[in-house]
């Protein structure tokens, strides 16, 4: 099964290349693709049929909502399944849910549901998916990168990581945990 992992406002995105590893270890072949601001509705549908995706999984800001649904619109025209999660997903699930051009709709932490959409991708029907986080916690410093984004790597000698995962704080419109839970540094170091 073919997985395309659609990011927007940048060449380089943590949950998507943290996602996307996962994916990639349950046996999917995954591509990571940046999608920007702008452009047509050819050069996207381009993009999207390059690879041939089974499904498209999209992670979404609010400011990236006009290029995600876009997105989502032509890969689901194309025949893929579209899932999504990210910050304005979780924050609105039911503006996606309106738009009809997702499958499936993923709050807070997807981590810990990958797997089940992974493996059942094919019943999803617009659901609303509440996320979780991941028992094993090393699999949030493991990382999936593109082509382009490994030369961006080498050429900067620059990759972010994290050490823990959630917030001690607790705004209402976040989906974060509210305690810090550390990545054991081995897989950290490891990565």
């Amino acid at each position: 099964m073919k997985l395309l992992f659609g990011i927007f406002s940048e060449d380089m995105s943590y949950p998507g290349s943290m996602l996307s590893r996962l994916a990639k270890d349950h046996g999917w072949d995954v591509n990571l693709v940046f999608f920007a601001n702008g452009a047509s509705d050819d050069e996207t549908l381009t993009r999207i049929q390059e690879f041939a995706p089974d499904m498209v999984a999209l992670s979404i800001k609010t400011f990236e909502r006009d290029t995600s649904f876009q997105v989502a619109r032509l890969a689901k025209k194309f025949g893929a399944i579209v899932i999504a999660g990210g910050p304005h997903v979780t924050a609105s699930p039911e503006d996606l849910k309106s738009s009809g051009f997702f499958h499936g709709i993923v709050t807070g932490d997807g981590a810990g549901v990958l797997a089940g959409i992974l493996d059942n991708y094919r019943s999803l029907d617009g659901q609303i998916i509440k996320g979780s986080r991941e028992e094993d916690l090393s699999v949030y410093a493991r990382r999936f990168f593109s082509p382009t984004q490994e030369e961006r790597l080498r050429s900067t000698r620059i990759i972010d990581t994290i050490s823990a995962i959630g917030c001690p704080f607790r705004c209402t419109y976040c989906g974060a945990t509210q305690k810090v839970i550390p990545i054991p540094l081995e897989a950290v170091v490891d990565e």
